[in-house]
């Protein structure tokens, strides 16, 4: 057992290429307001380091968790 914060390691809920998608995908949802997959989708390729990712991948980032996922995360956008 640790004894100070500064030493506890930290475990993210994400790493990688994941973490990138779901935070372009909170960022553009932020930004343009509730949109489709298909449009979430064109927004997260036009980013630079997200180009070749498919369709299939953030289809399943947002519909693949609870149900009501994307729609949790359009209330979380308007919020900002």
């Amino acid at each position: 057992m640790t004894k100070s914060k500064a030493k506890a390691g930290r475990l993210s809920v994400s790493k990688g290429h994941e973490a990138r998608l779901k935070e372009a995908i909170f960022h553009i949802l932020a930004i343009k307001g509730p949109l489709t997959i298909y449009d979430i989708h064109k927004g997260v390729k036009a980013q630079r380091g997200l180009r070749h990712t498919r369709y299939a991948s953030i289809n399943s980032c947002l519909s693949g968790g609870s149900p009501g996922y994307v729609t949790y995360l359009v209330q979380i956008s308007y919020l900002d």
